[in-house]
Parts: C-alpha cells; sequence; structure tokens
C-alpha cells in the first residue's frame, strides 16, 4: 500500500472498496425568541433624515432572514418607524426604525455516522482484510 499526500494507492489489487463515514452536525430548536432593536439615524435636517431612513429601510427589507453564527436563521420584521424632532435646537434630527429578530434558541450535537456492510481487498486472490464497520 502506498500513502503520498491525499492519495493511497493498493498496488495489484482486483477490486478495493472503500468508505468514508462523518458525523453530521445537527440543532435542535428548543425555543423561539424575539429581540427588539432599533437603528437610530442622526441628520443635521429633516430632509437628510427623511432620504436616509427609506434607504436603511429597503436594504434590511430584502433580509427576509439573516444568518445566525450557530447555523440557524433569525426572521426580520419591520415594527415602526418615528420621528423625533426634540433636539432640533441643537441642529439634530433623529428617525428610529425598529425591527424585531425572531429566532431559535437551540442545542447544537454532533450526531454519528452509522455504516453497515462489508468490504473486501484482496491482492492476487488472496484475502488481505474483512471489515465490518
Amino acid at each position: 500500500m502506498e500513502y503520498a499526500g491525499t492519495t493511497v494507492g493498493v498496488l495489484g489489487a482486483e477490486r478495493f472498496d472503500a468508505r468514508v463515514v462523518y458525523g453530521a452536525g445537527a440543532l435542535q430548536e428548543i425555543k423561539r425568541q424575539q429581540q427588539l432593536f432599533k437603528i437610530s439615524i442622526w441628520c443635521p435636517d429633516p430632509a437628510s433624515r427623511d432620504a436616509t431612513a427609506p434607504v436603511i429601510d429597503l436594504a434590511l427589507a430584502d433580509l427576509t432572514f439573516i444568518p445566525l453564527a450557530d447555523g440557524a436563521s433569525a426572521r426580520l420584521v419591520f415594527v415602526a418607524s418615528a420621528a423625533q424632532d426634540g433636539t432640533a435646537d441643537a441642529s439634530l434630527y433623529r428617525r428610529d426604525l425598529t425591527y424585531s429578530a425572531e429566532y431559535p434558541t437551540t442545542l447544537a450535537q454532533m450526531t454519528p455516522a452509522m455504516l453497515f456492510g462489508t468490504a473486501r481487498v484482496s491482492v492476487q486472490g488472496v484475502l488481505l482484510k474483512n471489515l465490518q464497520a
């Protein structure tokens, strides 16, 4: 048998069966949660505030689901928009965009793979190994 890098060679083999088995990751959803978040846009005048908010809102509207670090996804939903002009004397105009992110709480685990069968490798008619996995 030869081994070089990612290659295995069996010299003189008439028949060779190989199987590769790897466990797989699995997520189990145990509950759903919802988190509100707010994006605040601060601008020097109402016109720039009102021009900026739709650009951000449109970009987020295109993202129905966003991927999470554990492999699950969160669903984004627009909730509200509100203008705050209370700080106009300081030349600051604010618009808040509120969104909801609904996401699962999951348990992550590796599931073992199971393989049943027999592999036979023979060289010049001599049985080398009988494997059962």
